[in-house]
Formats: C-alpha cells, structure tokens, sequence
C-alpha cells in the first residue's frame, strides 16, 4: 500500500523537505501520464499546504506506490533547471577594439592630449596647442567605432556606459561640441583659454565611463 496513503505517524507534522517529495511523488505521477496537468497543479498545491502526514493521504489514495516512501530525505529529486544570471560589469566583454587594452588606451588618452598641449604650447605656441585634443575623437573612432563588432554582438551585449545608448551617444557628440565652443570662444573672445572647453571630454568620460558607471546603470 502507498505509504502516503497509510503513513505509519499520521498525526505527526510535515517537514519542508517531505513537503517537497510529496510534490516530486506528483510530479513523477504526471510525467507517467497518471494524472492531467491541472490534477497535478491541484494536488501539488494542496501537498505544499499539508501540515501532517494524513493530510497527504487524500492526494495519493488513487496512486499506486511511489518509487519511495517518507522521509523525504530517501527520494531523490531531479536537478532544478540553471538559472542565467546576468553579466556583471567586471564579467561583460569590451566594446573596445582591442578588448581591455583599448579600454585603457582610450582612457588614457585625454590625459595625453592635455600634457601634449601644454608642452607644445609653452614649448612652441598655443596657437594650434589645441590640435592635440583630436586624438580623443579620433581614438574613440578607431577604438570604439561600428566596424569593430558584429551587429549581432552589438544588439546581443550591453552597452557599459551609464544610461545605455543614450550614454553612448552624449559620449560621442561630446568631442564635437567641444570643438565647436573652441572655435566660437576663440573667434569671439581669445583662443589663450577657450581650450578649456576640451576638458569636458575626459569629464564626461568619467563620468559615463567611469568605474561606477555599470552598476549605476544596472539600477536603472
């Protein structure tokens, strides 16, 4: 006879474990084709309000024996499926060419830019000094530019930068518009400091960029 059916301490509470069996015992029921799905969900449900060993008794007394009795310690459950888990920001892949090495390069890079204009402008003038502050666009193309992934890639994996795309894209038109406040500052005022304006580059790179910038946007 099941053993649920007629257990040997019918007055005796029910563990957690011995609540999961019963379920498993279910479920093994199912998976023969001995009860309908909607059977199962009932019973199953009933088995995880069960507070003693009786009230299980209702629920296998049309079953025959189960390929193993209480306690739930003997019966032997499959595996729950893998959970995926999503990449944190020191496991997601760069975007950059290069991998990390071209993170590091295009992080460096404004700072480059910045010793490379005040040697040239002390050293020689500060007149074209400026010119040095191209290299972090044109890194940010080459490091970071379209043809360096596959659309797939690029649909599949996240973008690292705070706000997602959106980051992305102030961190790309950042470089122009610096530019274009060099310009109109030096034209209509002195270009000794308008460049100045290069220096919101590297900011806003930080600031998007930055190390806390995935997981601020992982809360978001």
């Amino acid at each position: 006879m099941n053993a649920y059916v007629n257990p040997e301490w019918p007055d005796q509470r029910l563990s957690d474990a011995e609540r999961e069996a019963a379920v498993a015992e279910l479920a093994i029921a199912r998976a023969e084709g001995r009860l309908a799905p909607t059977e199962y969900d009932e019973r199953a449900a009933a088995a995880q309000r069960a507070v003693t060993r009786a009230d299980l008794a209702p629920l296998f007394a049309d079953l025959p024996d189960p390929t193993s009795t209480l306690p739930a310690s003997s019966v032997t459950t499959a595996p729950p499926p893998p959970v995926a888990v999503a990449d944190s920001p020191t496991q997601r892949q760069s975007r950059a060419l290069g991998g990390r090495i071209g993170d590091t390069i295009m992080a460096l890079t404004p700072f480059l830019a910045v010793a490379l204009f005040f040697i040239t402008g002390f050293q020689v003038t500060f007149v074209w000094a400026w010119l040095w502050f191209l290299l972090i666009p044109i890194a940010g193309i080459i490091i970071y530019g379209p043809g360096n992934r596959s659309e797939t890639e690029a649909s599949a994996r996240p973008s690292r930068a705070l706000g997602g795309r959106i980051g992305d894209t102030v961190m790309a038109l950042t470089p122009f518009l610096a530019v274009a406040l060099f310009f109109i500052t030096g034209f209509n005022g002195s270009f000794a400091w308008s460049w100045l304006w290069f220096l919101i580059i590297p900011v806003t790179a930080i600031i998007i960029y930055g190390p806390g910038g995935g997981s601020r946007r992982a809360q978001d």
